[in-house]
């Protein structure tokens, strides 16, 4: 790693120097809980998450037994394979599938949202016969996998009868609900978890190294360069490189540069993704934490504010050229960069583990516990109650817009729509964040137009921006908005469902189960005092955006 950190060198040193006289490392691997608490309590919670630490050598032992299991599913003429997941469980393979690319022994699919039209979009691309669905859920009660899992359960128990059980795998923890009903269906595996690791940080384990070794990864050599910073290393505090990222930028987040950008080949794109969430979700809380802001477009160097500190993911590729100049240009005006080359997808084992290490040391920095997510159930809540009243009302219910602007509705506070939008952007201060939150159908023009809808407020208001898809943004980056500090002005984008299918068992559709989160997540915004905007962009969702987009 190679940092340019202009007038905070000293602070970091000094913080690294920290670390080292307190033999963080030793500890660490030790799993010495007294690094994030004194409270008894958390300290004994902390203990039973840290089983990633000490995840490589039985990943290693497991690696025939996947590769075996890989070269049967070859063999047999998959050409598919469906990850459904959330967060922690499904990002690792969207990395994975973008950065190994058209090497691909399969193609591969993460489906991580409700919306219906991305669920039947992705329907229609898919030969059952050809296709291996993966249910990823540490719990095997998250809403969303079990949702994925029964649709096309039914799809494929109606496609190929008795036959479905062996297009269908599961990764979940030992003795879950997920465990028991798969073996009842008779799904062709059960991959076991360690329960001791958290979902995000579990990468390393077989939520990411199933889809790993299907894809025809290396795995083995994945693993043996996420083997060089393990507890085997024999590597000191200041000289382990996950330590001196983690102490960088919690040295930088203490100063107030507490807004981590990442600029990424495009290989390596996602990469942001999976590193936004493992970082919003365990540091943001207690009113503290760092933000990580992946695929924010580049601007020029008056772009970006004081609240800033930019990190250069790289590649061989010439993509990775642009973002490397991005870097030495911010770098030359004294803000602070970090450089970072990731060779080839096995040398992702080495990245993936390094800043897992480095969260936990900012949450130790912090001095909180960078392994729960407490805020994350209360948008959960709110979204069951919201389903209860599809029952009541049979639709989600909104509520009266407070203005609107053709079919574009939104909710705030009375007035003209374009008065309510840019009175609720005036209410940024330095410091803050402008979150788009999409529980829309991803697409490229759709995320184009959200893309520049950030450039419009980043540009014009000097603040940072983000912008998820919900509900993937809701195990990620949700975390951060009720939990981390009170800094950010979130837009809640709805529309657009011109259809749906329904969620087996549920007794809603796809559809419903999408707007319930979205209104309980404004709802959970709302409670936790923060500043919410909900916009519903009406059945042309791009034609909405175009009208944001004129109103900014």
């Amino acid at each position: 790693m190679t940092s340019l950190l202009g007038p905070y060198r000293q602070s970091v040193n000094e913080q690294v120097a920290r670390l080292a006289e307190a033999d963080f490392l030793t500890r660490f691997w030790a799993h010495d809980a007294s690094l994030w608490t004194d409270d008894p309590a958390t300290a004994e919670f902390i203990r039973g998450f840290m089983g990633w630490t000490d995840i490589v050598a039985p990943s290693l032992a497991q690696a025939p037994d996947l590769l075996a299991f890989a070269r049967e599913v070859w063999d047999e003429g998959t050409t598919d394979v469906v990850v459904c997941g959330m967060g922690g469980s499904s990002l690792c393979s969207l990395v994975l599938a973008q950065s190994f690319g058209e090497a691909s022994r399969v193609r591969v699919h993460v489906l991580d949202s409700t919306d219906p039209g991305t669920v039947l979009g992705l329907r229609a691309k898919l030969d059952l016969a050809k296709t291996l669905f993966i249910v990823a859920s540490k719990s095997g009660t998250t809403v969303e996998p079990k949702a994925f899992e029964d649709y096309f359960w039914q799809e494929s128990q109606s496609a190929l009868g008795p036959r479905a059980g062996d297009r269908f795998v599961a990764i979940t923890d030992p003795g879950s609900q997920m465990e028991q009903e798969s073996s009842a269906r008779g799904y062709r595996r059960v991959f076991l978890g360690v329960p001791e690791i958290g979902g995000r940080y579990s990468v390393l384990s077989v939520f990411g190294l199933v889809t790993a070794a299907l894809m025809g990864i290396d795995v083995v050599a994945m693993l043996k360069t996420a083997e060089n910073l393990g507890p085997d290393s024999g590597l000191a505090t200041a000289d382990h490189e996950g330590v001196v990222l983690g102490a960088t930028l919690g040295a930088l987040g203490v100063q107030g540069r507490d807004k981590i950008t990442f600029f990424t080949s495009d290989r390596l794109s996602a990469f942001g993704l999976w590193a936004e969430q493992l970082i919003a979700e365990s540091t943001g809380k207690q009113g503290k934490g760092v933000l990580p802001l992946a695929q924010e477009p580049y601007g020029a160097a008056d772009s970006y504010s004081s609240d800033r500190v930019f990190v250069v993911l790289a590649d061989d590729t010439p993509s990775a050229v642009e973002a490397e100049k991005m870097g030495q240009s911010l770098a030359a005006t004294g803000a602070p960069v970090l450089f970072r080359t990731v060779a080839d997808t096995t040398a992702l084992g080495r990245e993936f583990i390094a800043w897992e290490v480095a969260t936990a040391v900012i949450g130790s920095v912090l001095r909180l516990n960078p392994f729960d997510q407490p805020n994350v159930q209360e948008a959960k809540d709110m979204a069951k109650h919201k389903l209860a009243e599809v029952q009541v009302n049979g639709a989600v219910g909104f509520g009266t817009a407070d203005c609107t602007k053709g079919d574009v509705r939104a909710f705030g506070s009375p007035g003209s729509f374009d008065s309510l939008l840019r009175r609720f952007l005036a209410q940024h201060k330095p410091g803050d964040q402008v979150a788009l939150l999409a529980f829309l159908t991803e697409s490229d023009a759709t995320t184009a137009a959200l893309q520049g809808l950030r450039l419009s407020v980043r540009d014009g208001l000097k603040v940072a921006t983000s912008m998820g898809y919900g509900p993937r943004y809701l195990h990620s980056t949700g975390q951060f908005h009720k939990g981390g500090p009170n800094n950010g002005l979130f837009i809640v984008l709805t529309g657009g469902d011109t259809s749906d299918t329904p969620v087996p068992g549920l007794g809603v559709g796809f559809k419903d189960l999408k707007n319930a989160q979205a209104a309980g997540d404004v709802e959970a915004l709302r409670a936790k005092g923060r500043r919410v905007l909900h916009v519903d962009l009406g059945p042309d969702v791009l034609a909405g955006l175009k009208v944001l987009a004129e109103t900014l």
